[in-house]
């Protein structure tokens, strides 16, 4: 269904005069209503879609140089321009320092002074340990899929602290989501951060609240249409102030937890008891899936 529909199904009941300037707010109201009632009951089946990216391979070729208290790097046998700055960091002594700049196949410049002492031919790994995801909406899991392991969510700071008692590289094991991009995408972090490509795949609510076009259907199952009737159809009384728009939205909240029962069936759960003298009594019991 679509906007344009969906105003059409108010005018046959309310007549023209719902030709309200700001139908489109009704239509974003209807469905932040939907959303709201699936967020207070873990997510609708259709609330979540799946995405997933590829982590970058470390980066060690070659050799660095670096004055104690400076943040220009000089390389050795080092391609950097292979590599880009966004989101990448510099280990060496077991510390990490963001890269602000390459300036080329041997030049790096960091974002904060290099703590330690100078060296001139050391050892390196150039990483990336955040990632954007291209999800609006909260996170609700992330997979290490080569390895087919769930990631924990810890809050950043305690992800800090690991990986400043961590020095190396490995298979994912946790992540924090942090910040947003400023495409408004929810910011992560892996640790340990991986040495080679690993394939990460998750799972977010998708944001169906935003109302592209008139003519562009709701993201939404065919099976709420329906639904979506009845809560514009109470929206646009109320806003009207039409007398039976508090009948018409009772009628909206008894057909959002009809939605709720069929889009989440019952499961049959068989529940075993024992009476005092041993023998045993079994029962099935409907208890509704959350």
């Amino acid at each position: 269904m679509t906007p344009e529909q969906l105003r059409r199904s108010v005018d046959n009941v309310v007549g023209p005069e719902a030709h309200l300037p700001f139908f489109r707010d009704v239509c974003a109201w209807v469905l932040q209503k939907v959303r709201a009632y699936g967020d207070a009951r873990n997510g609708w089946s259709f609330d979540f879609t799946k995405g997933a990216f590829n982590t970058e391979a470390e980066y060690t070729t070659g050799t660095v140089a670096i004055t104690q208290s400076a943040t220009a790097v000089t390389g050795t046998g080092t391609t950097w321009t292979s590599i880009t700055n966004n989101r990448h960091k510099l280990r060496i002594g077991g510390v990490a320092y963001p890269i602000t700049t390459i300036g080329g196949a041997t030049s790096i410049t960091l974002t904060q002074a290099f703590a330690g002492a100078t060296v001139t031919a050391s050892n390196y790994s150039i990483n990336r340990d955040e990632y954007i995801l291209t999800a609006l909406r909260s996170v609700r899991g992330v997979w290490d899929a080569q390895e087919d392991r769930r990631l924990t969510c810890i809050p950043l700071s305690k992800l800090g602290d690991l990986d400043s008692r961590y020095d190396g590289s490995g298979n994912p094991v946790a992540y924090s989501i942090f910040g947003r991009s400023a495409d408004e995408y929810p910011i992560m972090q892996l640790f340990p951060y991986p040495a080679s490509i690993t394939r990460i795949e998750y799972w977010y609510q998708a944001d169906y609240t935003r109302v592209a076009g008139f003519q562009t259907d709701f993201s939404v199952p065919d099976t709420f249409d329906d639904l979506l009737r009845s809560g514009a159809l109470a929206r646009t009384m109320q806003l009207m102030r039409r007398n039976e728009w508090r009948d018409e939205m009772g009628m909206f909240n008894q057909m959002l937890q009809e939605a709720w029962y069929l889009d989440n069936p019952a499961r049959e759960t068989k529940v075993r008891l024992m009476r005092s003298d041993g023998v045993e009594l079994s029962m099935w019991s409907d208890i509704p899936y959350q």
